[in-house]
């Protein structure tokens, strides 16, 4: 099995790199649909429609144009492509940013996070 570091992860909206990223998460589920009918001996449950979401936290940076897109995505409520890169992976598709945000501690640098939804595809390539 194939090892991989996340210091070689990074993260774009429409394309542009989002600056000096951290750490990023991305978790998809799908809806259970139950189906039980009489004759059945347990319950039975069918796969129904998936969603994802995540988050991802940079250090923040006010002249960074990928982070610029981030807020102006949320400001603007439109639907943008994310694609975060682990390495190895691409995990890409369009998303809606639905929360931001911006946290400063007097012993560390200015932080900015942001949550998104909408599913992203996995593949080798971007």
């Amino acid at each position: 099995m194939a090892r991989h570091i996340g210091r070689s992860g990074t993260v774009s909206i429409g394309g542009v790199a989002v600056g000096y990223c951290t750490s990023w998460t991305y978790d998809e589920s799908a809806d259970e649909i139950e189906v039980t009918a009489m004759g059945d001996s347990s319950k039975v449950y069918i796969g129904g429609l998936t969603e994802g979401s995540g988050s991802v936290d940079c250090r923040y940076d006010g002249a960074d144009a990928g982070q610029e897109d981030v807020l102006d995505a949320l400001a603007a409520g439109t639907e943008v492509v994310l694609a975060l890169y682990t390495g190895a992976k691409y995990f890409t598709g369009n998303t809606v940013v639905t929360s931001i945000s911006v946290g400063a501690s007097y012993d560390d640098s200015v932080s900015l996070s942001f949550g998104y939804r909408g599913a992203l595809t996995a593949s080798d390539t971007e």
